[in-house]
């Protein structure tokens, strides 16, 4: 049998997207072993759902931040930078925006998708499952 793994969400808008985490096959049942997910398979698809859901929830938080404060304007992405985030599910290397100078031209040091998680670059339940 093989079984596909999705997963969808629902925007702000409305809108609803779909994304795939992966494909399952599981054989014959004939001992008590093989009934169920595999802790490998299972984990693969948690670390997927876990890329999934931390991209769109990086990508609403850029798109906040991207306007500028002043005018709300839409401000230019100077370049991206990689941000490592420690998870319950491991590691995750995501791309953080950084965004150009504000219209009243004050400098800007935030970077978006940090800000996001600067706080605790270890989330609260990776250091719980760590104690």
């Amino acid at each position: 049998m093989r079984c596909r793994v999705k997963v969808e969400w629902e925007n702000e808008d409305g809108d609803s997207e779909t994304a795939e985490l992966g494909q399952v096959e599981t054989g014959s049942c004939l001992t008590e072993s093989d009934v169920g997910l595999k802790l490998v398979a299972a984990q693969e698809i948690m670390v997927r759902l876990q890329r999934v859901v931390t991209t769109q929830q990086l990508q609403r938080r850029c798109q906040a931040a991207r306007c500028c404060p002043s005018c709300r304007a839409p401000r230019n992405v100077k370049d991206y930078r990689t941000c490592t985030l420690d998870t319950v599910l491991g590691r995750l290397v995501v791309e953080a925006p950084r965004f150009g100078l504000w219209a009243a031209r004050s400098e800007v040091t935030f970077e978006a998708a940090l800000a996001l998680t600067r706080a605790a670059r270890t989330s609260s339940s990776a250091t719980q499952v760590r104690s």
